[in-house]
This record gives C-alpha cells, structure tokens and sequence, in this order.
C-alpha cells in the first residue's frame, strides 16, 4: 500500500499541516479524522488503515488522514472561548479548503467521504 508524507505551510493557521495519504489518488477519496487530541497518524497507529488495505491497494479508496488541532482549539482553556472558536474555524479552512480540494483533484471527483469517531466524527460532520 502506498502511503505519503504531505507536510505544508498554511496561511489558516499560520502553520505547518500534516496529512497521511494512503493510495494513488484512485478510487474515492476518503479523509479519515482523528478522535480528540488524536493527530494525523493516529489511524495509523491504531490499525485502521490496515483494516481498509484491500480497498486501498484494488483502488477503490484513497485515504486522506488529516492533523488535528484540538488542543489548540476546543481543549485550550489557557484562551477564551471565542479565541477557541476562531481556532477552531481556521482549522475547518483548512480542511475544506486545502484537504479537501487536494482529495477532489487527485481522484478526479467531486465526492468525498468524510468520517471520525469522537471528536473526529464532529470533524467529519
């Protein structure tokens, strides 16, 4: 199974992002977030990818596992709650705006699946 180490600068949160790609960009596009004070490798690490690995490998999904902030988002109680809001916003940029845009242009498609659990379900949602 292919996979990919995608770091880039963003100007949503005036930082570094990181995702994990597994696949060739064929098939659906799926982004898979990770549960609270998870992190983009967390799918990974938890055996998730292995478990969707044929799907992968015949082209029939590409997974897109996105970084969480939560921390420095709905979790940071060193900020105000509307400081936590406005994080929390510029992370829902990037996501719909870059993570998503990079899925639809590499599978060619329109439609992406989106799914989490816990807090990666409110992500997905």
């Amino acid at each position: 199974m292919q996979e990919r180490y995608i770091k880039w600068w963003t100007p949503y949160l005036s930082r570094e992002f990181e995702m994990l790609v597994f696949g060739n960009g064929g098939g659906l596009p799926l982004i898979i977030f990770p549960t609270s004070f998870g992190n983009y490798h967390q799918n990974k690490d938890f055996g998730l990818i292995d478990s969707v690995a044929w799907f992968v490998d015949n082209n029939r999904v590409t997974v897109y596992c996105p970084d969480a902030i939560d921390l420095d988002s709905f979790y940071n109680k060193s900020i105000h709650p509307a400081d936590r809001i406005r994080t929390h916003i510029a992370y829902e940029n990037v996501i719909v705006h870059e993570v998503f845009d990079f899925a639809r242009r590499e599978g060619s498609t329109h439609r992406v699946g989106v799914c989490g659990a816990s807090l990666g379900a409110y992500h997905a949602a």
